[in-house]
């Protein structure tokens, strides 16, 4: 297929389109474009940028950054994936809090030796003033750096975080942040 058929196949919808004269332009086309290969290989995230007026554009190489954001286990996660191809893919999430004295002694002092003792090799967590318990997780995205690659990166540091997820919860300092009520 030459280049100009792979970016503009003309489809000829009309009724006359199984005639020996369906290569005459008739009313009912449908024309698809579809976008050229880039040359690197697959399109990577950020590479299609989308403005407000709705038109698509290419960009190479691809300096828009890409954040998006997810839930798992119910705790709101914000990833960033900045445009410069060897920065890594970065997910934060306030996870949970310090427990309160009041609340739970042993949930607090266990919170606390998570925190001191958690050592995960792909990111880190610390404690706010204010108690929040955030956590930092990064990683490289494999090249093509597409859609998959990247959830698939996410899901490797999910992995990580689960058994101190688990922990945190065990002590009663996993809080998802609750839905507001709809009235």
């Amino acid at each position: 297929m030459d280049q100009v058929a792979r970016d503009h196949e003309y489809i000829d919808t009309s009724p006359a389109s199984s005639s020996a004269t369906s290569n005459a332009k008739a009313g009912g086309q449908t024309v698809f474009n579809t976008f050229n290969v880039p040359p690197e290989g697959k399109y990577e995230v950020g590479h299609l940028t989308v403005s407000p007026a709705g038109e698509v554009a290419v960009a190479y190489p691809s300096t828009c950054p890409v954040a998006f954001e997810f839930s798992y286990r119910g705790v709101p996660f914000q990833a960033q994936l900045p445009g410069d191809l060897d920065a890594p893919l970065t997910i934060k999430a306030v996870v949970g809090v310090l427990p309160y004295s009041a609340e739970t002694i042993a949930g607090r002092k266990a919170t606390q030796d998570i925190l001191k003792l958690a050592q995960p090799a792909s990111g880190s967590f610390s404690l706010e003033t204010d108690g929040r318990i955030r956590i930092t997780f990064t990683a490289q995205v494999p090249r093509p750096r597409t859609p998959v690659t990247v959830v698939a990166t996410v899901g490797v540091l999910l992995v990580e975080l689960r058994p101190y997820l688990d922990l945190l919860d065990a002590v009663g300092a996993l809080r998802p942040r609750q839905k507001p009520a709809r009235n």
